[in-house]
């Protein structure tokens, strides 16, 4: 079982037990990264999420199924963004954490990305929240678009799929990720 997966299952117990409230406020995107209750929320939404995977294991399109139960998109106090996604068939997971100074000029890498689907398991951390990329190993840049309505983040990526022997076939990975309000 990739890594991911325990942290997913925790951060879902923990938004079924808070019904969506966050937990104690955060300084640091870091911190806010690797704590599942992260800084104090300003808001929160069901996303939907289309996700293309090209090349290595998980090939392939994949779309979110709004009635999952864990699909939540939170934008918290720091500015930061997070959405977490499990559901669909075939069934996917998806963890993305957008630093809160990510669309600054020079800082579309400020972002954390985990996604299992098929037999893939691609790990992205260019904004070194969670331990981060060795230099060179993924690369990743995400757009964001608000239009009054909801907040829209493109990310385009190439990363190498994990494997119990280190990293594996690189794969790119474009996602769209729509959050209401």
């Amino acid at each position: 079982m990739p890594r991911f997966s325990a942290p997913l299952i925790v951060i879902a117990i923990l938004i079924a037990g808070c019904n969506g409230v966050g937990g104690a406020a955060s300084s640091t995107p870091s911190t806010a990264a690797m704590n599942p209750a992260g800084p104090a929320l300003v808001a929160a939404t069901r996303p939907s999420l289309q996700l293309k995977i090209t090349g290595g294991p998980g090939a392939g399109s994949y779309v979110s199924d709004p009635s999952s139960s864990l699909n939540l998109c939170s934008r918290a106090t720091d500015g930061s963004w997070r959405a977490l996604y499990a559901g669909g068939d075939p069934w996917i997971s998806v963890d993305l954490l957008v630093g809160s100074r990510a669309a600054e000029p020079g800082r579309a890498s400020d972002l954390a990305l985990e996604i299992s689907a098929g037999a893939a398991y691609l790990w992205i951390d260019q904004g070194k929240f969670r331990g981060g990329d060795a230099p060179g190993r993924s690369r990743a840049a995400v757009v964001i678009r608000s239009d009054g309505g909801s907040t829209t983040f493109d990310v385009k990526a190439t990363t190498p799929n994990r494997t119990s022997g280190g990293d594996g076939q690189p794969s790119d990975v474009a996602l769209t990720v729509v959050c209401a309000g």
